[in-house]
């Protein structure tokens, strides 16, 4: 890498400085991380807006606006108005991807019956209907995440688990997937409780543990909350520099 491209890289992430964020409870966690992060690190300006439990099916986008958020940052709900979208709810886990599409087994449905049922089962959850109608709007490039493993999940084998992330992938051509960090699972591939221990609600804090006693079992807290951030913003990241290449100016 020659001496002139980190600043050119600096230059063009400046372009992609706004990102929204947009979701259920889970992004309380990012968005607690991303108040204590170091400063100096501002590449990017995060706005975060979300409806909680089963009010996240009400999210919805009208003539590209945002509406029925629960709990949002005091800046614009219009999608033009920034560079990147991020969506993080109820999507399936790679797991759960892997699972559903090999009950379709191949030597019985067609690979296009297998793609619409697919199809069928991802438009049940909000998330995907939300990348679908930004994308349909052309304006900022999408991003998505999957839900929260819950704690008491068994994580599948890697090679399982990359194979349900390439589903996923495949079938949102016009969508970034942003996979779970590695660092949440173990070695053995199990879930990583210390990330969900003292978990945040929606609004980054901790709810009351009387009223709610396994609010941990899929929230994360804020050590999880950055690991997640930090997935995301390292996507987005890679994002600008895979254009930089395909313009060969790498």
């Amino acid at each position: 890498m020659d001496a002139m491209q980190p600043n050119a890289i600096s230059t063009n992430l400046a372009k992609l400085k706004r990102v929204c964020i947009v979701g259920n409870s889970y992004i309380g966690a990012v968005k607690k991380a991303y108040s204590t992060k170091p400063s100096g690190d501002d590449d990017f300006d995060l706005f975060f807006f979300a409806s909680a439990g089963t009010f996240f099916q009400n999210i919805n986008i009208l003539d590209g606006v945002l509406v029925n958020i629960y709990q949002g940052d005091d800046s614009s709900r219009r999608i033009v108005d920034y560079d990147i979208t991020v969506v993080y709810g109820d999507f399936p886990t790679p797991r759960q991807v892997f699972l559903f599409a090999n009950e379709a087994r191949e030597n019985i449905y067609s690979d296009q019956l297998r793609r619409a049922r697919l199809e069928n089962w991802f438009m049940k959850f909000c998330s995907y209907r939300l990348c679908l109608s930004l994308v349909e709007l052309n304006g900022p490039r999408v991003f998505m995440l999957s839900r929260n493993y819950n704690i008491s999940e068994t994580i599948l084998p890697q090679i399982e688990y990359d194979e349900g992330s390439t589903i996923i992938r495949e079938h949102l051509a016009s969508v970034t997937y942003v996979q779970a960090p590695h660092s949440l699972f173990s070695s053995s591939g199990q879930i990583q409780e210390i990330y969900y221990s003292k978990s945040l609600n929606v609004f980054g804090e901790e709810p009351d543990r009387n009223e709610q006693p396994k609010h941990h079992h899929n929230h994360l807290n804020e050590a999880g909350g950055r690991l997640v951030l930090t997935a995301i913003l390292d996507s987005i990241t890679e994002h600008v520099l895979s254009g930089r290449r395909a313009e060969g100016i790498e």
